[in-house]
């Protein structure tokens, strides 16, 4: 079978497919080419090859997103400096605030995985996936004006500058820790349970001369950006920072 009959069977497959219907209800774009689409709902347990799961077009979706916002944001922002930008941006495109965009839709529900895998739709790690694959699908299928509409149609760029402490504290707590002279912050595992596809993960952080504090999530990152919040909150007052 060549290339092109197997693209022909692959898209015959995904139209029958009631994820797609669904996801294409929830964010208000059809799909000329439901095969993309079928690809940005396609978890890699469920994939026929590993090419045709979400994760080519997450990695995508993830530069799209990128050029989209920094030129959003360059163009509604004249007056701010790069440090500025470089926070607004971070604060759009992090994980979890691409997995609430994500839950906001629903599109999480539509996942097409593994049967017996339960819960991978709650992961956030999946969530920011998913709409990053879904940008791409969206840019592959109709162009970049496209994905541009669809990402500033969810996303909210507010006037006031964002926290960094709160948006992202790994950086923060980096940040104040060079102006202080105190060298870089220490990530350490201290425990891993749960299952390959339930992990959790719990990470201390330590700084010399102030007491380590731990963090607890899903993945390695979360819990270190965990730990990061939470040595803000315990060590360093608001007239120190």
């Amino acid at each position: 079978m060549t290339d092109s009959d197997n693209r022909a069977t692959y898209v015959q497959t995904a139209e029958n497919q009631p994820e797609m219907l669904q996801a294409e209800r929830l964010t208000g774009y059809e799909f000329s080419d439901k095969s993309l689409l079928c690809s940005a709902l396609m978890h890699s347990s469920a994939a026929p090859r590993p090419q045709q799961s979400y994760e080519r077009l997450e990695f995508f979706g993830d530069r799209i997103l990128a050029l989209v916002l920094s030129d959003w944001l360059y163009s509604t922002f004249p007056e701010a400096d790069q440090g500025e930008l470089t926070t607004r941006f971070h604060a759009l495109a992090r994980k979890e605030y691409l997995a609430s965009i994500c839950t906001k839709l629903g599109l999480q529900e539509c996942l097409i995985h593994e049967k017996g895998v339960t819960k991978l739709s709650a992961r956030a790690s999946v969530q920011a996936d998913m709409i990053e694959a879904f940008i791409a699908a969206i840019y592959l299928d109709g162009g970049l004006e496209a994905a541009a509409d669809f990402i500033k149609a969810q996303w909210q760029v507010s006037e006031a500058a964002p926290d960094n402490v709160l948006e992202n504290p790994k950086s923060a707590l980096q940040e104040w820790a060079a102006a202080q002279k105190l060298g870089l912050p220490a990530y350490k595992l201290i425990s891993q349970s749960g299952s390959d596809h339930e992990p959790n993960f719990c990470i201390e952080v330590s700084l010399k001369g102030f007491s380590p504090q731990t963090g607890v999530g899903r993945s390695r990152k979360t819990a270190e950006r965990e730990a990061a919040a939470a040595f803000f909150k315990t060590n360093i007052s608001q007239d120190k920072a």
